[in-house]
């Protein structure tokens, strides 16, 4: 809710790729601080870079800015989601490679040392032109605005998680539920069709799409878990 904001204030004040040196450089430092971390508080201390630690929302403002709307748009995001699912992959054959050679905590210094990897490439691979982004203020919003409405978002998403899915399943059970979070999404959707005209209309707007992401999500994801015979559940 806090790190969210901040970084797309980054992106608007200093340009996608300062914002995204300062991800890869935040990761960078995450690790090598938990990596040298020796007691509770040195944990905590690790984890203050990774308010900057957004790489999703900075690779989708980099290929918004590379990329036209509609099909090209389309596509480069599905190929970005691949990435994720590869690194998901990969990423556990590193960890195990480097624990094998350097011990259980190797596996930081090596996500750390791939950081540089992509500052590199974007330095040599992408050409600096063609990602120069001019923020186009659509509805004459201030920054402070657009981090205003940022936190806003997050506060609609908290308090739908964590109050409105727990007292609406005090009242109907999940499959009701699947339906509210389904039909909040319809309206919010809707509502961004026919309303949306107005910057602070997502004040309107982002309660609906927040309860029905926070109520879907919840639901589908304690339905499955229950459709999974209890052989088959981790033990612990």
């Amino acid at each position: 809710m806090i790190g969210g904001p901040l970084f797309g204030y980054v992106i608007q004040k200093f340009g996608i790729r300062y914002a995204l040196h300062l991800c890869y450089v935040s990761t960078l430092i995450s690790g090598l601080a938990l990596f040298f971390s020796f007691d509770y508080y040195s944990l905590l201390i690790s984890r203050i870079p990774v308010v900057f630690m957004h790489g999703q929302q900075a690779h989708q403002t980099l290929l918004s800015a590379l990329t036209s709307p509609g099909k090209e748009r389309t596509s480069a995001f599905g190929r970005m989601g691949l990435t994720f699912g590869i690194g998901f992959i990969f990423v556990p054959i590193f960890s195990i490679a480097a624990s094998k050679i350097g011990g259980d905590v190797a596996p930081l210094l090596v996500s750390a040392a791939l950081c540089l990897v992509p500052s590199l490439v974007l330095e040599t691979c992408i050409d600096r032109k063609s990602y120069e982004l001019y923020i186009i203020e659509k509805f004459n919003a201030t920054n402070t605005e657009n981090q205003v409405m940022q936190m806003m978002i997050g506060v609609f998403i908290m308090f739908s998680n964590g109050f409105g899915v727990i007292w609406l399943r005090k009242k109907f059970d999940e499959q009701t539920l699947l339906i509210i979070g389904s039909l909040s999404f319809a309206i919010g959707y809707t509502l961004f069709t026919l309303i949306f005209f107005n910057f602070w209309m997502l004040l309107l707007i982002m309660p609906f799409v927040s309860l029905g992401m926070s109520t879907v999500a919840t639901c589908a994801d304690s339905l499955l878990t229950a459709l999974v015979d209890e052989s088959e559940q981790v033990k612990t």
